[in-house]
């Protein structure tokens, strides 16, 4: 079974983009947050970084209403990903390919309306919203 569920806030606004036939294609940066013991015995927080990607309608969506620093559930699934590099050098990745995005909102999140300023930070109340259900 491959199964992965995550809820953490976006690092970065989605990257939207199209594939050459025409299909849409978002990138997310996902940081999720644990709890572990030092060396002390002391409760220390750490984050966990994920790459998510997100296909067709979804992927739309998440690239009109989703912003850096808001929170956000996936559902999916693991895939490994290699490539090379320009230089020869060959890279390995393990992505999470969603097949579902839960908005949940939250006070970070911006509306990408294309305004910048007080504008963007006046109207950034966070919304509920679910895609792909």
């Amino acid at each position: 079974m491959n199964v992965v569920v995550l809820i953490g806030r976006l690092g970065a606004d989605p990257d939207l983009r199209y594939t050459a036939g025409g299909r849409p294609v978002a990138r997310l940066s996902l940081a999720t947050r644990r709890r572990r013991r030092d060396q002390n015995g002391e409760w220390q927080e750490v984050t966990d970084w994920h790459r998510i990607v997100v296909f067709g309608d979804q992927a739309e969506s998440v690239g009109q209403h989703l912003a850096r620093g808001q929170r956000v559930g996936i559902e999916g699934r693991l895939r490994p990903r290699t490539w090379e590099t320009r230089d020869g050098q060959r890279r390995t990745a393990v992505e999470v390919v969603a097949t579902r995005v839960e908005f949940l909102g939250g006070s970070k999140a911006r509306p990408r309306t294309g305004r910048s300023g007080e504008e963007d930070r006046a109207g950034s109340a966070g919304s509920h919203a679910e895609v792909g259900f």
